[in-house]
């Protein structure tokens, strides 16, 4: 078996993109819950639908490739601002954290990551999408 420096480049490169994306992903989950005190179960499903807004943008509606990432996160923001004024903070005020109240915000957030992955999948259906940046 021949050594090839350009694989392992590659593969290097390609491990410190998933772990940058890893680092984001913790890094949102951490920052709502020391910012709203909740756990955030549907995080990782409004970061999928920040993909998808970008490839609607950049595939679909033909705009440039900075132009649709910046508009991705702009519509993902948005949803996450969405989903916490008109569900977690009805339940913060009748009272979250570690009473019997925040188990329904626990129950909120697995309850949201499951409709938005079905929203996901009757939209997109559940076919990969290629995401090119030619």
């Amino acid at each position: 078996m021949e050594f090839d420096f350009n694989s392992l480049f590659a593969f290097i490169i390609f491990g410190v993109t998933i772990g940058v994306v890893y680092g984001m992903v913790a890094l949102g989950i951490s920052l709502i819950y020391s910012g709203l005190d909740i756990v955030h179960f549907a995080h990782g499903e409004i970061y999928m639908f920040g993909a998808f807004f970008g490839l609607v943008l950049a595939k679909d509606m033909s705009i440039p490739y900075p132009a649709a990432l910046i508009g991705a996160m702009i519509l993902a923001g948005l949803m996450g601002m969405l989903i916490e004024r008109v569900f977690y903070r009805r339940l913060t005020r009748s009272g979250g954290g570690y009473t019997v109240a925040g188990m329904g915000m626990i129950i909120c957030g697995f309850g949201m990551s499951v409709a938005l992955m079905n929203v996901a999948f009757l939209i997109w259906g559940a076919d990969a999408e290629p995401f090119s940046i030619d």
